[in-house]
């Protein structure tokens, strides 16, 4: 399933009327192209439920404009601009983490600071948060924020930064690291307003080896032994010395015809 927010108020089908600052599952039956994508639409969180009720038409301010997940079921945002919900407030460069004890059209829970942005170099006016990726297994934020610079480097809203988290929290910090920039892939007049990475499948596990029925070998014939050679006859000695010569041609020699 997919989920996603949406940049103005609209009318969902299966739903009704979804606002900037709730969240949608889009459950597909099928995908593709046009009208090949085909499912249905279910609500996750009503943000006026839980204190996201402050945004206009466009999803200003209060209205989620970066999403992802947590490998325990947590919900991280980013709004478009600042926000204060119950015991938290913040700003566009902040993610923050709903903790739910209900979801859909009751939505209840807890929030709490996940990344102080203003800890990790986020913190001027146009350095928004605007899209998002938690990796489940490093926990490394993959983040994109139009007009940001991070790490000496512009990112002009095509580009994809790795924050290596170190803390979190209050006293946030992480290693920040380019990890895709848009300019090189001739994204450069697009601003990206989605992200998720595809997470490569895990390795097939080693093969057991399968284990074969014993068999006895079957013995191999014992070979006939090759019978004993009959030894040569020794030479008789002439004058205390054995010779043994080689004649080319015919003749006799000694009374032997050769």
């Amino acid at each position: 399933s997919i989920l996603f927010t949406l940049v103005a108020t609209a009318t969902v089908p299966g739903i009704g009327e979804v606002t900037p600052a709730d969240i949608v599952r889009f459950i597909p039956t099928s995908l593709g192209k046009g009208t090949a994508t085909q499912g249905s639409y279910q609500l996750v969180l009503d943000g006026s439920d839980v204190g996201l009720n402050t945004f206009d038409s466009s999803g200003v301010n209060e209205g989620i404009d970066a999403l992802s997940r947590t490998p325990d079921g947590k919900l991280l945002v980013s709004t478009a601009g600042s926000f204060a919900v119950p015991a938290l407030s913040g700003d566009d460069e902040d993610l923050f983490a709903f903790t739910p004890t209900s979801l859909g059209a009751t939505s209840a829970g807890t929030w709490s600071l996940y990344l102080d942005g203003s800890d990790v170099d986020l913190g001027e006016s146009n350095e928004d948060i605007q899209n998002l990726w938690l990796d489940p297994t490093t926990g490394n934020l993959y983040i994109m924020a139009a007009g940001a610079t991070v790490n000496g480097g512009l990112d002009d809203g095509d580009d994809i930064w790795v924050c290596h988290p170190l803390s979190l929290g209050d006293n946030s910090q992480c290693i920040w690291q380019r990890y895709w920039d848009g300019d090189y892939f001739s994204v450069d007049v697009k601003i990206v307003d989605a992200l998720d990475i595809a997470v490569a499948p895990p390795p097939l596990p080693t093969a057991t080896p399968t284990l074969f029925a014993t068999k006895t070998p079957t013995p191999v014939p014992t070979s006939t032994p090759l019978p004993t050679a009959t030894a040569l006859p020794s030479p008789t000695p002439v004058g205390g010395l054995a010779r043994y010569i080689n004649l080319k041609g015919s003749g006799t020699m000694g009374g032997i015809a050769f």
